[in-house]
């Protein structure tokens, strides 16, 4: 059961990572991603762990924690985007416009040891 609940987060988020992206008002172009927090041997991860978008690009992500220790954080310092993400099912959802090429840090600002990842800002 264990097995088949892993394989199943692992193909959910496989097809996050290949998220589409679509025009919004004036051809404003939109990165959609939803990522989930998952607990695998003990280590919490959002997955997919890096994302990438281009300057320029609105980024909406959708987080659902699915780890059963709790809320967990979900903060990149670059853009102001610090939020708590609910283990209740309901998911939060972030929006900003990545603005400035390159490479921030994605972290928990409630527990910063775990639940790392990267986004990566292309120039356009």
């Amino acid at each position: 059961m264990r097995r088949s609940i892993t394989l199943a987060a692992a193909v959910f988020c496989l097809a996050a990572a290949f998220s589409a992206r679509h025009a919004g008002s004036e051809g404003e172009s939109v990165r959609q991603f939803s990522i989930v927090n998952i607990e695998y041997k003990g280590t919490k991860v959002w997955v997919p762990g890096t994302l990438i978008v281009k300057a320029g690009e609105t980024v909406k992500i959708k987080l659902v924690n699915n780890t059963p220790s709790g809320k967990h954080g979900f903060s990149i310092d670059a853009f102001g985007i610090k939020t708590e993400a609910a283990n209740d099912g309901k998911p939060v959802s972030v929006e900003f416009k990545a603005d400035k090429a390159g490479l921030y840090t994605i972290y928990c600002h409630l527990h910063p040891a775990h639940i790392g990842g990267q986004l990566l800002v292309l120039e356009k």
